[in-house]
């Protein structure tokens, strides 16, 4: 279905065809005028810069020393630039459709929750740090909105499995997401592609220029422009929500004036805004909500599973939106001398500030309640390390880092009647974060066979919170859940020891089993949005607080090469997390605290390449978990995740003509069943499980590097919630829940060299 979107893009659709048509024709001046080839020695040292292997296959940098993924002991997905770029994937969010095993779902407002092996933070605590890590560019990101962050001139996606915290640091109790951007080149290049999705109206345009300025110095520009319409349908106001704006830009400075000096920096501005509803009521088994709704003059209010409400935003307010803004500013210095010697520096500033109204009376046409937040964070962050050569038997990793992180985060909530709960408070909160580390790790080489590894970390960090809470309007919102209390500050100080270890053992070249443990700590902290931060637990802690949670991954498995690329791997593990940090509400606060949890099961890759040109892909997850501290009016596996996910997919590529080249990537995305509430008289339904089925075909005219593909993706329009919670405190029963986009066509036009 063509929407009104599909026109005002119209004059962008044109302006971008014509580029495309025309950029050709000036890179081969450009190609002209090009300096001259570098000498033949610095070509062989980019040649071994690149992040690949002799096949194309993308090497492991995430674990700091760069090794082919067949080669390391422990279970990794690996997806090119090429890949998420084919996949026009916008942000984070969207990684669920290429990473396997991975499950990101959206949350309230701008706070995504990222899963791995079942297990996977709540998006319920703003001020938790996520237990899937998430880093750019060897930069961590802390917060869930940062999966928010779009995708765009991408080198690769490195998917870590397993507790990683000795060498990428605490805050990887259940593995890690490393994004690294591109970074200059010595050669010219580029590319501009736009998307139009047909059926939500969406419009999607990446441009990168490389710009080699001499031989030791490269500039690369990069940025993206994305209007994206939404699926839910308002059938009071006749209009389909949420619309999602995107502009991004990157620029990126390398220099490298001799072959062992080489240093890249770069900085990023991203705006994110969403204007309308992404939620809607799913059930309202009571009717408390169609009373309100009715109170309010619209008797036709019906609440049902099927992507549609009825509401116009309260007089005075906006619907529902989001803003975010961030700065990124990261700087990657390395010095390599002797044998292999390698010293590197990489610093990272990021800088966001945001803000979100969740505005209910724009769910149901009724004037109850709307809640806004205020956030943002100054973070910063130095690491040094050393990586050895091969010394004897050893080769070594040294390191160290420097973390300081301010996090703010500003709560409002209005209730007004015919709501069971009426008042206006403002809660203010503030984090502070400093961090002080040190690692080492090493590698035996005992034999020609077998390897020892392990790592070792140890973290001292300093937190604290401040909080105050301004009464606007007073009611039973403050009298029963926001009571006031006098400005507070909470703080407290903790030292972290983690490690792991592994063995692994090469049958032969292609062929290796290896076992492998890691114990990693995410950090202890204080709650956002506390009733009090002053008030206790029956055990004499503060209910605000929350301790640090411990993970330890026993995982054995196997790594086989079966020629031409193909291979088949296979993990079996054992994730145990003591006092796993987890949030939930219960109809007049959110309620933190700390359980015993685990996940157990197996995962398989397999990659198939029958011919040159035609390949077939298998990965898949399962995970048995368990909620070891569950009560019995509680579920006892873990919300949000599934006992099975995977994707499978089939991929050609090959000429047509001597111009032309035909590409065709189909793929389904799987998954079982899961629930979003942990109580067993949750009226949130489950999610059922699912098979969606996304196709691209492409026609690339090679002599001028221009693409046109077609895209369809959850091609038979399968349809379940991915998040799903209670409505809003004294409308017992009705809960509000969020679904995957529809089935949608769209088209794809590139132009690169």
């Amino acid at each position: 279905m063509l929407t009104n979107r599909s026109h005002h893009m119209s004059a962008t659709a044109l302006t971008v065809i014509a580029l495309a048509l025309c950029i050709s024709p000036l890179a081969r001046a450009q190609e002209a005028g090009d300096p001259p080839s570098a000498p033949a020695a610095a070509r062989d040292e980019t040649a071994a810069e690149a992040p690949s292997t002799d096949s194309g296959e993308i090497v492991v940098t995430a674990l700091v020393r760069s090794s082919s993924a067949q080669e390391v002991p422990a279970t990794i997905a690996l997806i090119s630039g090429e890949v998420v770029a084919k996949a026009n994937i916008s942000s984070g969010l969207d990684l669920s459709r290429i990473a396997p095993g991975v499950l990101i779902q959206s949350g309230p407002g701008i706070s995504p929750v990222a899963g791995i092996r079942g297990i996977g933070t709540n998006a319920s605590n703003q001020a938790f740090d996520q237990s899937v890590a998430l880093f750019a560019d060897g930069i961590f990101l802390a917060r869930g909105k940062d999966y928010m962050a779009s995708l765009f001139d991408v080198d690769d996606i490195q998917v870590i499995k397993g507790s990683q915290s000795a060498i990428l640091g605490k805050n990887t109790t259940v593995g890690a997401i490393v994004m690294n951007t591109a970074r200059p080149e010595r050669d010219f290049g580029y590319r501009l592609s736009y998307n139009h999705d047909f059926t939500l109206g969406s419009d999607t345009v990446d441009a990168m220029l490389n710009l080699p300025l001499s031989d030791t110095f490269a500039v690369r520009l990069a940025g993206r422009y994305a209007d994206l319409g939404g699926w839910m349908r308002n059938d009071l106001l006749n209009k389909t929500t949420a619309d999602v704006r995107t502009r991004a830009g990157r620029i990126s400075l390398r220099w490298r004036p001799t072959s062992e000096l080489d240093w890249t920096v770069n900085y990023q501005h991203e705006s994110f805004k969403s204007e309308g509803q992404v939620f809607y009521v799913g059930g309202d088994p009571f009717g408390l909500v169609r009373t309100y709704a009715a109170s309010a003059g619209d008797p036709n209010f019906v609440a049902a599973f099927n992507d549609r409400y009825r509401a116009s935003a309260r007089s005075g307010l906006r619907d529902t939106y989001a803003d975010n803004k961030s700065d990124r500013v990261i700087s990657n210095l390395s010095y390599t001398w002797g044998d292999g010697f390698t010293l590197s520096a990489i610093t990272g500033y990021l800088r966001s500030r945001g803000s979100y109204l969740n505005n209910n009376n724009a769910v149901a046409n009724s004037p109850v309640i709307f809640s806004s937040d205020l956030n943002g964070s100054n973070t910063f962050s130095q690491e040094v390390r050393l990586v050895t050569p091969r010394i004897g038997a050893f080769d070594l990793i040294l390191g160290g880092l420097y973390y300081h992180d301010i996090y703010r985060y500003n709560l409002g909530i209005d209730a007004i009647a015919p709501s069971p709960i009426v008042g206006a408070q403002n809660s203010l909160f503030k984090q502070t974060t400093e961090d002080w580390s040190g690692f080492a790790a090493v590698n035996a080489y005992l034999t020609d066979k077998l390897t020892l590894s392990g790592a070792i970390r140890y973290t001292h960090e300093e937190r604290s919170a401040d909080y105050a809470r301004q009464i606007i309007r007073p009611g039973n919102l403050i009298d029963l859940i926001y009571q006031p209390f006098p400005s507070s500050t909470l703080s407290q100080g903790r030292g972290y020891l983690d490690g792991s270890g592994s063995i692994k053992y090469e049958f032969s070249p292609n062929a290796m089993v290896y076992v492998s443990y890691g114990k990693g700590s995410k950090s202890g902290g204080f709650a956002n949005a506390p009733n009090s931060p002053l008030a206790f637990r029956p055990d004499g802690t503060r209910a605000a607080q929350f301790e640090p949670e411990v993970a330890k991954t026993f995982e054995v498995g196997a790594k086989i090469g079966l020629g031409r690329g193909s291979h088949l791997n296979a993990s079996f593990f054992d994730i145990q997390i003591d006092k796993f940090q987890t949030s939930l509400f219960t109809g007049t606060q959110f309620v933190v605290k700390n359980i015993d949890v685990r996940s157990r099961g197996a995962e398989l890759e397999a990659l198939l390449r029958v011919t040159e040109a035609l390949s077939a892909s298998l990965n898949v997850t399962y995970a048995d978990t368990l909620n070891k501290s569950h009560l019995p009016t509680e579920i006892s596996s873990l919300v949000r995740a599934p006992q099975w996910n995977g994707i499978a997919s089939i991929n050609y590529d090959a000429p047509l003509t001597d111009q032309f080249r035909l590409s065709v990537d189909a793929s389904a995305l799987f998954r079982s069943s899961l629930r979003f509430q942990d109580t067993l008289a949750s009226t949130v339904p489950e999610s059922p499980g699912y098979a969606k089925f996304d196709l691209r075909i492409g026609l690339k005219y090679e002599p001028r590097g221009i693409e046109i593909a077609f895209v369809g993706q959850n091609l038979t329009d399968r349809r379940v919630a991915n998040y799903g919670s209670g409505f809003f405190p004294g409308v017992a029963g009705a809960y509000l829940v969020a679904t995957d986009p529809p089935r949608t066509f769209s088209i794809q036009l590139t132009v690169a060299r």
